[in-house]
């Protein structure tokens, strides 16, 4: 699609013109509508993105959502949660953000590329939420697709001392400083 080569170039509004007549032409062609979804968001036209992601998602057949593709690429729908779920959780929707980002989770569990990407955002919206409980789950969770990884204990002794488990937090921080890691915000 030349559309795509528009949107390389940050040529978005052309861009968003191919792809609205490829989806002209044929509706069904989930592609387009990523694609568009994605130019609309450069353009910070985010409710335009998030009909476009949504459209996608409906569009998607459900048995196949988390298959990897042959260039082992994740499906682009699951990549559309994600996608969705950040303009969510930028326009502090973060029941939405939450959702989407479970959604990603529960397509790619132990994946650390989209799936590591949603654990961490949706502890970030849980942290917003005042959920610190929740977001400290996923940072258990992120410990083990990525062990040994200090800005994960970090940010959980963060949700911990927010929460007020200050035991659970300087154990956190002190694996950070094993680690070799900072201390983004010492729990006092």
């Amino acid at each position: 699609m030349r559309g795509v080569s528009y949107f390389q170039l940050k040529k978005y509004e052309a861009a968003v013109a191919d792809f609205t007549k490829a989806i002209e032409l044929n509706p069904v062609v989930i592609e387009a509508y990523q694609w568009r979804g994605m130019a609309y968001e450069s353009q910070k036209k985010n409710d335009l993105a998030i009909a476009d992601y949504s459209k996608l998602i409906a569009l998607s057949p459900k048995d196949n959502l988390a298959q990897r593709t042959k260039d082992n690429e994740l499906h682009i729908s699951t990549a559309a949660y994600l996608r969705r779920g950040r303009i969510y959780h930028d326009q502090k929707k973060y029941d939405f953000a939450v959702h989407d980002y479970t959604k990603v989770i529960e397509l790619n569990p132990f994946i650390n590329d989209e799936g590591g990407m949603a654990y961490w955002l949706r502890a970030a919206a849980y942290t917003d939420q005042k959920k610190y409980l929740e977001a400290a789950r996923d940072y258990y969770s992120l410990e083990l697709l990525y062990p040994g990884n200090a800005e994960i204990y970090s940010a959980r002794a963060n949700v911990f001392c927010l929460a007020g488990e200050k035991a659970r937090a300087a154990k956190d921080e002190q694996v950070v400083l094993r680690l070799g890691g900072k201390i983004a915000n010492p729990c006092k």
